[in-house]
């Protein structure tokens, strides 16, 4: 339970992805079901949940870093600054809100600063993302993009 709860505190209960979410609340379910833990899992649910027209949908955590820096890896490459330009810039800040501060961390490899797959709240860095938007704003700068 150890791991749970770390991986629980470090990603403010969201998780990695909606399996791992499941599994983390129900341990912690069958740990206490009155407990703190239990109920901070409880409440991020809505994070992964919406209703199509179909039904009650469960989707995985979204992927707002990767999928950023990405779409502006093709614009970018398009070389279109003057007609894109504030789109890039808007990416720009997006980038800028999505970086995380690390709270803890006990791998090897401890930034102060980087990026999550998704947003500043999952906590967890991902190098993959890291290295993406660090690509992008490199490209940004040497074509002056904003």
């Amino acid at each position: 339970m150890k791991d749970v709860h770390y991986e629980d505190e470090n990603s403010q209960y969201i998780a990695i992805g909606s399996v791992e979410k499941v599994l983390c609340m129900v341990a912690c379910r069958v740990e206490d079901p009155h407990g703190d833990y239990f109920k901070k899992n409880l409440a991020t649910i809505p994070d992964y949940k919406w209703i199509g027209e179909d039904g009650l949908k469960m989707q995985s955590f979204g992927s707002q870093a990767w999928d950023t820096s990405f779409a502006l890896q093709a614009l970018i490459a398009y070389n279109m600054t003057d007609e894109i330009g504030p789109t890039l810039k808007k990416g720009h800040q997006l980038r800028t809100i999505l970086m995380a501060t690390l709270k803890a961390c006990t791998t090897t490899f401890q930034w102060d600063r980087s990026w999550t797959f998704s947003d500043q709240d999952h906590g967890w860095q991902v190098f993959d993302c890291t290295t993406e938007v660090l690509s992008t704003i490199f490209n940004d700068a040497t074509r002056n993009c904003w």
